[in-house]
């Protein structure tokens, strides 16, 4: 381990234990077999070490590449935020909101719409594709309104979505985004390594969810620290 906390592979237990009692072992042996074959030849001991780096390539190449990828993406993993804004409201383009017209009767979605403080929020609806809910308190009422494109400068929104980007790593990414000036004042990303070909002739079968940074328990809230309701006067 680095003086940082990075790895140098991520192979399980169960993969070091096949490599340490199967895998070395049998390297030896094709080693000696081939030394044997190869008596009497001038480079004979330029050879074994190269083919002893190639056995040993087999089971840790990939995985050591996959880590050390992992390890340098991880380092921008996580919660970054340039700035904090105040709003009447934003438009969250991730979740599903209401979709039908008119005054909000639910009221538990009324205490939540409440508790949020914001005048106003908007979302895709779940009626079409292109059509956008506008929920605001006007005189006390949450009314929900369609219409055909957001009117929040402030846009809630993936610009990845746990998209392969290279052997065995993919990537999620959700960002706050002025949509005034282009600039994205939030970001929120989490690199995900999966096993390389060794470990996953028997993980894919335990563990389809990898390895992730940052882990689930250490993410935090991205959305409610970049976006807060505008005080009242």
């Amino acid at each position: 381990m680095t003086p940082n906390g990075e790895v140098p592979f991520g192979i399980s237990g169960l993969g070091w234990m096949f490599i340490v009692l199967v895998w070395l072992p049998l390297c030896a042996w094709l080693l000696v077999v081939i030394g044997r074959r190869l008596r009497g030849r001038r480079w004979k001991w330029l050879a074994l070490p190269v083919i002893a780096l190639v056995m040993l390539a087999i089971p840790l190449g990939d995985d050591a590449y996959i880590q050390w990828r992992f390890n340098r993406l991880c380092r921008d993993a996580g919660i970054h935020i340039k700035r904090t804004v105040e709003v009447d409201g934003f438009y969250d383009d991730i979740t599903i909101a209401l979709s039908k017209p008119g005054p909000v009767t639910s009221p538990q979605a009324v205490e939540a719409l409440e508790r949020s403080g914001f005048r106003f929020i908007e979302g895709r609806s779940g009626r079409r594709q292109g059509e956008i809910t506008h929920i605001e308190n006007t005189s006390g009422t949450w009314t929900v309104t369609l219409l055909d494109r957001p009117t929040a400068r402030y846009h809630f929104r993936f610009t990845r979505h746990h998209e392969q980007i290279g052997i065995g790593m993919t990537a999620y990414e959700e960002v706050v985004l002025d949509t005034h000036t282009g600039e994205t004042v939030g970001r929120f990303t989490i690199y995900t390594r999966y096993p390389g070909w060794l470990d996953g002739l028997w993980l894919r079968f335990f563990d389809r969810t990898g390895t992730q940074c940052p882990p689930p328990g250490k993410r935090g809230d991205m959305l409610t620290r970049v976006v807060v309701p505008k005080v009242k006067p």
